[in-house]
């Protein structure tokens, strides 16, 4: 398998590519995991990846939570695109 994303491992070592998010919006109802916020970051472009990159490592240096982050940025997402 090639090398894991920096994101990819991040949230592994986390235990967080199982978590499951919900997002309502606009009466509808989303429902996705952690890693399928993964693969939209892979897929993004260069400078987004970098941000993201750049928050993922200020959050594990503070000892924040990650699971908040990314549940941001699946209801970003979401409200964007649906």
């Amino acid at each position: 398998m090639a090398n894991k994303s920096f994101f990819r491992r991040m949230a592994e070592e986390k235990g967080l590519m199982n978590e499951e998010i919900t997002v309502t919006f606009q009466g509808v109802t989303h429902f996705m995991t952690t890693e399928n916020v993964i693969d939209l970051i892979e897929q993004a472009p260069k400078h987004e990846q970098d941000h993201i990159k750049k928050t993922f490592s200020q959050i594990d240096y503070l000892n924040g939570d990650l699971s908040h982050y990314i549940r941001f940025l699946g209801e970003a997402f979401i409200k964007f695109n649906y």
